[in-house]
């Protein structure tokens, strides 16, 4: 934030110059690229993140009723899962009412989280509790991960 704060006052700060005297833009624009070019090649965005390839690992993954997904992912937290996305989706067939011609599509959220074999257990059980006392339906499955490309550790 600071950054942009001190790039916009310089920018204000040459153009108040170069209108009060009349100084020619090439003036002020060619020493800042001198010096900016250098900075860019030298300087790497992904610099500060060190990408790390992971290996088997153990995808979990929870889908539950909407409205229900937050305790079940604090649940797993608290279990030692290193992190938890969640999507948004529909189940379509689930419940069929043909006589009236209804059939209900129920919404629903996918928890996914990506761990160590080791750790499948007890994170799938401090969920499965936390799914039982909050009288929700779910199901949980698992997938091996062969690879996985990351920034985390």
């Amino acid at each position: 934030m600071q950054t942009v704060a001190i790039g916009v006052g310089l920018g204000i700060a040459f153009g108040v110059l170069k209108i009060t005297f009349d100084v020619p833009l090439t003036y002020l624009l060619i020493p800042l690229y001198l010096l900016l070019i250098p900075l860019t090649i030298i300087s790497s965005e992904s610099s500060n993140i060190e990408n790390k390839c992971l290996q088997n690992l153990v995808r979990l993954s929870c889908v539950i009723n909407r409205g229900f997904s937050q305790p079940v992912i604090d649940a797993a937290m608290n279990a030692g899962a290193p992190g938890a996305t969640t999507l948004s989706g529909i189940e379509e067939g689930r419940v069929e009412l043909p006589e009236h011609g209804i059939h209900i599509n129920k919404e629903v959220e996918i928890i996914e989280l990506t761990m160590s074999p080791q750790m499948v257990d007890q994170v799938m059980k401090a969920m499965i509790s936390e799914i039982n006392s909050s009288h929700s339906t779910a199901y949980l499955y698992t997938q091996h991960v062969n690879k996985a490309l990351t920034y985390l550790g």
